[in-house]
């Protein structure tokens, strides 16, 4: 094939690619609506602490949540141009229910929270700092539980708490980057969970801080409280109002949100046949987090960037979330200078004009999205093999490029608020499968993250530094399903989790494994349908449906007690027999097929043979 078809096919690749995209998600939609590979039912227990049953209007608060939130359609956005969902895959309906702890539990929990707390002054505020950490571990032992309570087989446990006779009081967490050894705090918090491997998370509505009321916060509930009187019939639905506003977000955003690309299982591809496209990956099988560690620091060489990432960590974090996986977590050391192509893609993506300082922060900087483009077009156009040769495109394979630069990073929005010269962003590469005929490629795992020399050796002006490994983690976070816990505002993303934006975990929290492995089960199950559905012959598919229906049953016992590892190898089985069945009715359909050609080519021998001979006869006469 000469390079001007070549390149032509790919660039018809591309535009197919682009609509296909849109087709296809758009297609899924329709066809999984009303048609959810899992349905459950939740109990969401909310616990009112120090807030009296006579302030809120139950059955309008009730009436107002289950209008609203009945029937939560979990989607998965898989790995696509556009991040769009491609269809709803499971459905939560929430039970709501509503309980206030007796004043003695109340006292005593004010007590705990005293025990835990120093009194203080931070940034200009002074009031009692809580240590979140601490309290969780208390809250979490079942002897410290309200009277007579248990939590949810199947859901999770809210705390609504109002401790404003405390005064001014916040709740703080301690951290450590374990690749530098800077210990920092988090202080003005509102809310915990995540600390331990509960279900239980815990937001305090006395908390008031312009932080947290800048983010989209209904505000402090003494607020509310002053402003609408909780004894008339208008002050009892506002505060319903506020209560809905809370209960959905943290149902949206934490409990139930969506899963985000593509799982390691079921990785999205593009070809004429859907069915046989699905990156079937079975359970114990390996995954590869391929690392390169990519230098461009002119003090410093590559091997010494290996003290900044953590490879054990790494590797006990994704087994741990996903546990019918093993993973190889492979560093490679790179220097940029090396690889003259992606050396001068660096050179040009870097600003070197600017060193004025703006709100704190050095213009000027490597902007990692040119960088990303490049490398993708490597990819896809399959010119790696010589610009940037240790690129593994395998499908088992997750790329991570990490970048130590000598200035900072563009990045955008409010990212560089937090760290002007720390960027991380998961992405996503194709690696394209043409020839002649056919035109198929798939989406591949691709991350990029960078820090500069300043976060990395010396500290910025707040004597702040990072390693990469909590990096890492985050945005290899996102390549297999984990979204971050924020939504509206920021109280879900106080949860002790690697994905939360201010809280700094090297861990996933229960909120977020449950999350992940329910979206596993889930795309287990529809593509199990979808191959189920692709069968025409009403009696074989019949059958087949009975022998998936009991053996769903099975797995869906294991999800209703929020068993997801199990659940997921049994959802395994089931997508394997259907998957199996599907292949053995093609064999079938296959073998008829054949069987009626054979027959229709012998009647069209022997049809054939008679007219022939019909019309010698015929040629004879009329020569006679």
């Amino acid at each position: 094939m000469n390079k001007k078809f070549q390149k032509l096919i790919y660039i018809v690749f591309s535009i197919i690619l682009i609509f296909s995209s849109n087709m296809t998600l758009s297609r899924s939609s329709t066809q999984q609506e009303n048609n959810y590979s899992t349905e459950t039912s939740m109990d969401l227990d909310i616990i009112f602490l120090g807030i009296s049953n006579s302030f809120i209007d139950i059955n309008s608060l009730d009436e107002i949540l289950n209008s609203l939130i009945q029937g939560t359609s979990i989607s998965t956005q898989e790995i696509s141009l556009d991040l769009s969902d491609v269809g709803s895959l499971a459905l939560i309906s929430w039970n709501f229910n509503y309980i206030f702890p007796s004043v003695s539990y109340y006292q005593s929990f004010q007590e705990v929270l005293q025990q835990n707390s120093i009194f203080e002054t931070v940034d200009e505020s002074e009031g009692s700092f809580i240590n979140a950490t601490a309290m969780e571990t208390w809250l979490t032992q079942p002897v410290n539980f309200p009277e007579n309570y248990n939590p949810p087989e199947n859901g999770y446990t809210l705390f609504f708490t109002d401790f404003s006779d405390l005064g001014p009081h916040w709740y703080r967490t301690y951290y450590e980057d374990i690749d530098t050894g800077y210990n920092f705090t988090r202080n003005f918090q509102n809310s915990f969970g995540g600390y331990t491997d509960s279900r239980i998370f815990y937001i305090d509505l006395s908390v008031e801080h312009s932080y947290l009321e800048s983010f989209g916060s209904d505000g402090p509930i003494q607020n509310l409280t002053a402003k609408y009187d909780p004894t008339t019939e208008s002050g009892k639905i506002r505060i319903s109002q506020y209560f809905r506003d809370w209960i959905y977000e943290t149902i949206t955003d934490l409990f139930s949100r969506n899963t985000v690309y593509s799982t390691p299982n079921f990785r999205q591809s593009y070809s004429t046949d859907k069915l046989s496209d699905i990156n079937e990956v079975e359970p114990n099988s390996r995954q590869k987090l391929e690392i390169y560690l990519i230098n461009n620091i002119s003090k410093k060489n590559a091997n010494e960037l290996l003290p900044f990432i953590n490879e054990t960590r790494i590797k006990n974090s994704f087994e741990d979330i996903l546990p019918w996986y093993k993973w190889d977590v492979n560093i490679v050391p790179i220097e940029a200078k090396a690889y003259p192509k992606l050396s001068e893609v660096i050179s040009k993506a870097t600003d070197t004009t600017s060193n004025e300082i703006l709100d704190g922060r050095k213009q000027g900087g490597v902007d990692l999205y040119t960088i990303y483009d490049w490398i993708f077009n490597e990819i896809f156009y399959d010119r790696y093999s010589s610009s940037i040769p240790f690129v593994n495109t395998d499908s088992d394979t997750y790329m991570t490029f990490a970048f130590a630069f000598d200035v900072g990073v563009l990045g955008t929005g409010y990212k560089t608020e937090f760290f002007p010269s720390i960027l991380g962003a998961s992405l996503f590469g194709v690696v394209a499968d043409i020839d002649f005929l056919t035109i198929s490629g798939r989406f591949i795992p691709l991350t990029l993250l960078a820090l500069s020399y300043e976060y990395l050796f010396i500290g910025d002006e707040f004597n702040r530094t990072s390693g990469y490994t909590q990096l890492i983690i985050h945005e290899n976070g996102h390549a297999i399903g984990a979204s971050h816990p924020h939504g509206i505002s920021w109280t879900t993303s106080m949860i002790n989790d690697a994905m939360s934006y201010i809280a700094y975990s090297y861990e996933f929290s229960r909120f977020t494994k449950d999350i992940v492995r329910r979206g596993e089960i889930n795309l287990a199950l529809h593509y199990s349908k979808s191959y189920l559905n692709a069968i025409d012959d009403e009696e074989i598919k019949d059958n087949i449906t009975q022998q998936y229906d009991i053996k769903v049953y099975k797995i869906n016992q294991y999800y209703n007690q929020m068993n997801y590892v199990d659940a997921y190898l049994e959802a395994w089985n089931v997508f394997t027999f259907v998957k199996e069945s599907y292949r053995d009715y093609l064999k079938i359909q296959n073998s008829q097929t054949k069987t009626q050609a054979a027959d229709g080519f012998s009647l069209e021998l022997v049809l054939g043979t008679i007219l022939a001979f019909s019309l010698i006869k015929k040629k004879v006469i009329h020569h006679k």
